[in-house]
């Protein structure tokens, strides 16, 4: 099993002033031609697309859109490909324990937009999937892979739950986790005081564990780095580019991984 992993692409930030849009977008066509060559059977984005809030919203969405679209074509039927909602993401921030506010209002199963990819699901190519939830997804090969994005906080999603309930699948598979979420122990960066937005929801580590998953893979962190835990080490791509003067050193890059059968 090849993964081919990035995240936080943050395509509206701005250093000094300066618009980061066309490194990021530049940085994608980069991670399209890694497709190309290297033929991953998993492309994995794992959020913080753009924060929404600004008069450029639809042209970050066009963005978006028209990246997924090319890996699709890219990828075609012989893989899948699968994207993560980040904190960054968020359209909503409200509280559950404030009805009043709450665009949800008292019926808790309305489906109503709550990140920046919910308009790019109504077009997703064939194989492609996004996650705004945890979900569950059975892949080729006793393969699985369990998408813990972050959750808008009107959802009132227990990750430790989530896990559990949707690791009830065959156990033979092969589980591959991916996510959004803090990891205790994270080396933090400058992000999490410049580009700070939402509340830390803590990755459900000792669930993920009873899983024996064969790879973890976490956004939200813009320094790459391999983090212990419990559930095994895991990985963390970091940004695509330098967001910040504090990352002028970091190493930047995205994640080519074989996995074992």
């Amino acid at each position: 099993m090849r993964v081919l992993v990035t995240s936080d692409w943050h395509l509206d930030a701005v250093t000094a002033g300066v618009p980061r849009r066309e490194e990021v977008l530049a940085f994608a066509a980069k991670i399209l031609r890694v497709a190309i060559d290297a033929k991953p059977d998993l492309f994995l984005h794992l959020g913080d697309w753009y924060t929404p809030g600004s008069m450029r919203d639809a042209l970050y969405a066009s963005d978006i859109s028209r990246f997924i679209a090319a890996m699709g074509r890219v990828l075609l039927p012989r893989a899948g490909h699968v994207y993560l909602a980040g904190n960054h993401d968020e359209l909503d921030l409200f509280d559950r324990e404030h009805p009043n506010l709450d665009p949800a209002g008292a019926d808790p199963d309305r489906r109503l937009p709550v990140s920046t990819l919910t308009a790019v699901d109504v077009w997703m190519p064939v194989g492609g999937r996004v996650c705004e939830v945890p979900t569950a997804i059975a892949l080729p090969n006793d393969w699985a892979l369990l998408a813990l994005p972050h959750c808008a906080p009107v959802l009132g999603i227990d990750y430790a739950q989530a896990v559990r309930e949707r690791a009830a699948m065959d156990p033979r598979a092969k589980w591959i986790v991916a996510s959004h979420l803090t990891i205790p122990g994270a080396m933090l960066g400058s992000e999490s005081r410049e580009l700070a937005r939402g509340r830390d929801d803590l990755l459900p580590i000792d669930e993920i564990a009873k899983l024996s998953p064969r790879l973890i893979v976490n956004g939200h962190y813009h320094r790459p780095q391999v983090v212990p835990s419990a559930a095994g080490d895991i990985v963390i791509p970091g940004s695509p580019v330098r967001m910040t003067f504090a990352e002028r050193n970091d190493p930047k890059g995205y994640l080519l991984i074989d996995l074992p059968e």
